[in-house]
């Protein structure tokens, strides 16, 4: 299934040399537990700790749709990023590393986390569909596609890397494929919950969007509440719409919210503004589907 949904805050991936060694700066981490899948009502995360104490991290992979985008988030003292944020170097050996918008928060006030998005391909069939879809995405904008856009294969991940910059954290995670399958089935049964019939889904050829990109762009020109700035708050948003085949809007939901809720109400509140087209089959069937969105608000 294609990633749906319109990313205010996007991933790239921009190719550089591999690295097989350790830079003298980077702190490996073993795993002290096993994978873990929590299937909470609004999200779905897989979740393992790394090293113990204070020199644990746990490391989270997120997901609120089956498809192939995550949420990745590290909490513990050495995952700290001493800025509001940045972009840091990720790679998924022996993949090439690429560059991705990470931003600092904290876990119930305490703990320092850092959260970035990434993409990875549970095969090779869904690496082929994720490679059409960015064309198609980027040809829908009349540029040029990335050729340099890296894409990990989960069952041939050998280990992780974050370059924080003064330091490097490697986590030898091994292959991912089914920790991540086992995610992925956490997250077709939350679209069951939120009365999205996931076998349908597979067979939708048009996805559920808002009706006018212009619309679209003016509702989610979010103005940060001042606040919030004021209290140096910072926040991911991710908002799953649930849309009928009228195209109505039919539920708005903030999956595994970690955000001051002053800024996912304001996110659905914006979504209230919007109008849809719903998604339909090959044969032009209009099915009940869904529409993501992840909103950003960053201190600069």
């Amino acid at each position: 299934m294609r990633r749906t949904g319109w990313a205010i805050a996007a991933v790239s991936g921009l190719l550089t040399a591999p690295g097989a060694q350790a830079k003298p700066d980077t702190f490996v981490l073993e795993a002290s537990s096993p994978w873990n899948v929590d299937w909470a009502d609004n999200a779905c995360v897989l979740q393992r700790m790394y090293g113990e104490g204070d020199e644990g991290v746990l490391l989270r992979f997120m997901n609120f749709t089956p498809d192939y985008t995550y949420q990745i988030q590290l909490t513990g003292g050495p995952a700290k990023l001493n800025l509001p944020h940045r972009d840091i170097d990720v790679a998924f050996a022996p993949f090439p590393s690429y560059e991705a918008d990470a931003i600092a928060a904290k876990v119930e006030g305490t703990y320092d986390s850092l959260l970035f998005t990434t993409e990875i391909a549970i095969d090779h069939d869904e690496l082929d569909r994720m490679d059409a879809d960015q064309r198609a995405s980027a040809l829908a904008k009349g540029e040029e596609p990335d050729r340099h856009f890296v894409r990990p294969v989960a069952g041939e991940v050998d280990h992780f890397d974050v370059d924080l910059g003064p330091r490097t954290l490697r986590f030898n995670t091994g292959a991912l494929e089914k920790p991540l399958a086992a995610l992925r089935t956490c997250t077709r049964d939350l679209l069951r919950q939120w009365g999205v019939d996931p076998d349908v889904q597979d067979q939708v050829a048009y996805e559920a969007r808002p009706a006018g990109d212009g619309e679209l762009r003016r509702q989610m020109g979010l103005k940060f509440p001042r606040n919030l700035i004021r209290k140096g708050a910072q926040a991911r948003v991710n908002v799953v719409v649930t849309v009928d085949p009228q195209g109505k809007m039919q539920g708005c939901r903030v999956p595994l919210s970690q955000n001051d809720p002053r800024f996912d109400e304001l996110v659905c509140e914006r979504m209230t503004n919007l109008t849809f087209e719903p998604a339909r089959l090959a044969d032009d069937t209009p099915v009940t589907s869904y529409w993501a969105v992840t909103a950003t608000f960053i201190l600069n």
